[in-house]
């Protein structure tokens, strides 16, 4: 029995060994993975705030070609074209945040048809500015 006891605990001691082994290496490779799944994550969000931004400056340019096609709406009526993030005076907080994302995209952009759209972000970054000190 001593010996074949002793054996016995041989291989059993080996076999956890090797299964240590593999759970480190696993818990490595799930480590890594865990990762970078949260490195997609971030990289997912920045996508999508790109496309919110790009959607909300598609906006202001069509608020401009309305405008510039009915010279003769006043400007609740343009405005109506927003989205209601920039006109719901309960969304100002969220609204500043976009706003000063659009009017960097703003400052930096240079292409041509898009200066009435530019003017008009930098008009509603002046009116959210107002309404968050009101």
């Amino acid at each position: 029995v001593g010996k074949f006891g002793n054996e016995y605990q041989r291989t059993v001691l080996k076999k956890f060994v090797q299964l240590e082994k593999r759970m480190r290496k696993i818990s490595g490779v799930s480590s890594g993975i865990g990762e970078r799944l949260k490195e997609i994550d971030i990289e997912r969000k920045r996508t999508l705030k790109a496309i919110d931004l790009i959607q909300y400056f598609q906006q202001f340019v069509a608020m401009d070609q309305y405008a510039q096609n009915h010279p003769d709406q006043n400007e609740e009526t343009e405005l109506s074209i927003l989205p209601p993030v920039f006109t719901d005076v309960r969304q100002l907080p969220e609204s500043a945040a976009i706003i000063v994302d659009l009017e960097a995209i703003a400052t930096g952009l240079n292409a041509k048809g898009t200066e009435g759209a530019c003017n008009r972000i930098k008009k509603m970054s002046v009116k959210i500015l107002q309404g968050l000190l009101d």
